[in-house]
C-alpha cells in the first residue's frame, strides 16, 4: 500500500494529472491491473514501444496488448507492458470496451467510448486513447486478411517470451 501512495505522490508531481485518470490509477493500484497478463496464442498481438511514437512519454516503455477472438467476438484481451499511469489506465480501459465486442463493433469505437468509461476528457489520455484505437484498427484489418496465424510477430518468438515469464 506504502508503494501504492508513493506512486501516486510521484505521478501528481509528473504532471497535473485529471482527477477522474488518477482515481482510475488509484484504484487499479488498490485492486490490481484487471487485464495485465498474457493469452496462449492470440488472434492479435500488438506491439508498440517508443520507437513506433508518442504513446509512452518515457523513454523504454513498451506495450503489449493481447486479443483473442472466437466465433467474430473478442473473447479475452490482455496486457503487458512498462508504462506510465495514463496509458495505465488507456489500455485497461481499452481491454474492457473491446471484450465481448465484434469486429465490427471494435471498428467504430471512437473517443467517446473512453470518454463515457472513465468520465474524462483529458487531452493526454484522449491521445493515448486514440493511438491505441489507431493501432487495433490497423491490426483488425490485418487479422481480417489472414485469420489463420496471429498478428504482430512471429509465433515462435511469442511463445518463447512466454516461456521466460
Amino acid at each position: 500500500m506504502e508503494a501504492a501512495r508513493k506512486t501516486i505522490r510521484k505521478l501528481e508531481g509528473e504532471y497535473m494529472m485529471n482527477e477522474a485518470i488518477r482515481l482510475y490509477y488509484k484504484e487499479l493500484l488498490k485492486t490490481g491491473f484487471k487485464h495485465a497478463g498474457l493469452i496462449e496464442n492470440p488472434s492479435i498481438i500488438m506491439n508498440y514501444d517508443t520507437t513506433k511514437g508518442h504513446l509512452c512519454d518515457r523513454t523504454g516503455d513498451e506495450l503489449h496488448v493481447y486479443i483473442s477472438i472466437h466465433e467474430g467476438l473478442v473473447n479475452d484481451t490482455k496486457y503487458v507492458g512498462i508504462c506510465e499511469a495514463t496509458l495505465n489506465v488507456a489500455v485497461e480501459v481499452l481491454c474492457y470496451l473491446v471484450k465481448g465486442r465484434s469486429i465490427n463493433e471494435i471498428k467504430n469505437l471512437n473517443d467517446d467510448a473512453f470518454i463515457k468509461a472513465i468520465g474524462s476528457h483529458d487531452d493526454k489520455f484522449l491521445k493515448k486513447a486514440r493511438i491505441l484505437l489507431d493501432f487495433l484498427k490497423d491490426k483488425v484489418y490485418e487479422y481480417e486478411q489472414d485469420k489463420e496465424k496471429p498478428i504482430g510477430q512471429d509465433i515462435d518468438n511469442y511463445y518463447n517470451m512466454l516461456k521466460n515469464i
